[in-house]
C-alpha cells in the first residue's frame, strides 16, 4: 500500500465552546467536524474536543479563525496520512491513485 495518497491533518481543538469552534470551521473551511465529550484531568472540568480533518491550506486558516473565536482553546494538530470521506479522494484499500 503507497501511503500519503490520502494524506492530510486533523485538529483536536479543546474547549467549552464546541458548537461555536463547529460553526468557524464551516464558515471558514466547509469542512465537517466532530464534538467529543471530554473533562479536564486537573480540574475535571467539563470540556468538548472537536476534531477536524482538512488539507494543510485550510489548516492554517481554521486555526487562526479559532483562535480568534476562543483563544483560551488548546489546539492540537497532527498529520494523516489516510483520510477518506467527503471532501477527501476515496481509493480503494490497497489501490493507488492515478
Amino acid at each position: 500500500m503507497i501511503y500519503g495518497l490520502n494524506s492530510g491533518k486533523v485538529a483536536f481543538i479543546v474547549t467549552k465552546q464546541g458548537k461555536r469552534i463547529c460553526q468557524v470551521i464551516d464558515e471558514t473551511s466547509q469542512r465537517g467536524s466532530t464534538i467529543l465529550n471530554a473533562q479536564g484531568g486537573y480540574k475535571q472540568d467539563d470540556m468538548q474536543v472537536v476534531m477536524c480533518a482538512c488539507n494543510s491550506k485550510e489548516m492554517y486558516q481554521v486555526r487562526k479563525a479559532v483562535q480568534e473565536a476562543d483563544p483560551e482553546s488548546f489546539f492540537v494538530v497532527v498529520e494523516s496520512h489516510e483520510v477518506h470521506g467527503e471532501g477527501f479522494k476515496m481509493t480503494n484499500i490497497g489501490e493507488a491513485q492515478s
